[in-house]
């Protein structure tokens, strides 16, 4: 399955230069399916500010973290109704991460610091120490996982920390793969990318017993795993080399490898859709049941990075990084509709 096809026709000349390293492997990917261009509701665009990094929706309050004009090193809260841009919200140095239970707030700081804010106020509640280059953060209300990543210069990262939601106390570290980028939780266990580095690449993702703490195996996925979403019943990751790979949560087997343009981001599932966003301006819609890919979303956006899908709403972040603007997209998920392959 193919996601590269989907586009190709109206996005070549726009990603060439991006692509021309993988059409030398392309002949040896799995059959192409092809699909029409999407026409989602694209409901509105909202102006955040310049620098956009991570965004997490808890269906009622979308969060963004943000680390340049507008935002500062801070967090923007977006009223998820009307997409008011409710408060903006400063944490400290180089906020990365963030994940919203519908209580917590969790926002890692690469400077080693998780905070937590009050998702009713706003408020911050307090910050947590947990070593430096903290940076992949998720929450399933109980407790919160974060990944260390390798900050420049420094030896790579190799843990995960977990807290608990409720007190924030450190509960334990946990010894996992080279660089764990992204880190997901469904409540029974949790899922950490481990990206590697440039001398040590990474190819696996963690499993950790969430009641426990215990290391329960490590999958072999794609190389340089850079985003992770788990629904409890799959587990999403997603390569910027052009791979996302689907993995069984129950049993932890790799179900399918899904090949798509080089430049992917982040990914988000909601349990019926997964939505991974790609640097030079698309959004990938795959089946949650099937794998199979749907549709490619031009939205208008220069750089999609950040992805959060609350079920009924996507909200996609535009880092700006190719462009003066930086935006949040909010895109309506429509009902089922019948789509026939071009």
């Amino acid at each position: 399955m193919n996601l590269t096809r989907v586009t190709a026709r109206r996005r070549a000349r726009a990603i060439a230069s991006v692509i021309l390293a993988g059409v030398l492997f392309m002949p040896t990917l799995v059959p192409v399916l092809a699909s029409a261009i999407s026409r989602p509701t694209l409901v509105r665009t909202i102006p955040v500010g310049s620098g956009l990094l991570s965004i997490s929706s808890d269906g009622t309050h979308v969060w963004v973290t943000g680390i340049a004009n507008g935002l500062g090193h801070g967090v923007a809260e977006i009223n998820a109704s009307t997409g008011r841009v409710v408060r903006s919200i400063s944490v400290g140095m180089f906020p990365l991460g963030i994940d919203s239970d519908g209580t917590h707030v969790w926002v890692t700081s690469l400077a080693g610091f998780v905070l937590e804010l009050n998702a009713s106020t706003g408020r911050v509640v307090r910050a947590i120490f947990v070593g430096f280059g903290a940076a992949a953060v998720s929450s399933d209300g109980v407790r919160v996982w974060v990944g260390h990543a390798t900050p420049p210069g420094a030896s790579p990262g190799h843990t995960v920390t977990e807290i608990n939601a409720a007190t924030g106390r450190v509960m334990r570290t946990i010894g996992v793969g080279v660089n764990p980028l992204a880190v997901a939780s469904d409540g029974t266990h949790v899922w950490v990318a481990n990206q590697g580095t440039p001398s040590r690449p990474g190819h696996s993702v963690t499993e950790i017993n969430a009641a426990t703490g215990r290391v329960i195996r490590g999958i072999g996925v794609g190389e340089a795993p850079s985003s992770i979403s788990a629904d409890g019943t799959h587990v999403w990751v997603a390569s910027p080399l052009g791979m996302v790979t689907e993995i069984n949560a129950a049993t932890g087997l790799r179900v399918r490898s899904i090949a798509g343009p080089p430049g992917l981001e982040q990914i988000s599932s909601d349990g019926a859709h997964v939505w991974v966003t790609q640097m030079l301006g698309l959004v990938f819609e795959i089946s949650a049941s099937t794998g199979r890919p749907v549709a490619a979303l031009e939205l208008g956006l220069v750089s999609p990075a950040g992805v959060s899908s609350d079920g009924t709403h996507v909200w996609v972040t535009e880092t700006g990084i190719f462009g003066p603007t930086s935006a949040v997209a909010e895109i309506r998920i429509p009902s089922p509709v019948r789509r026939h392959p071009v």
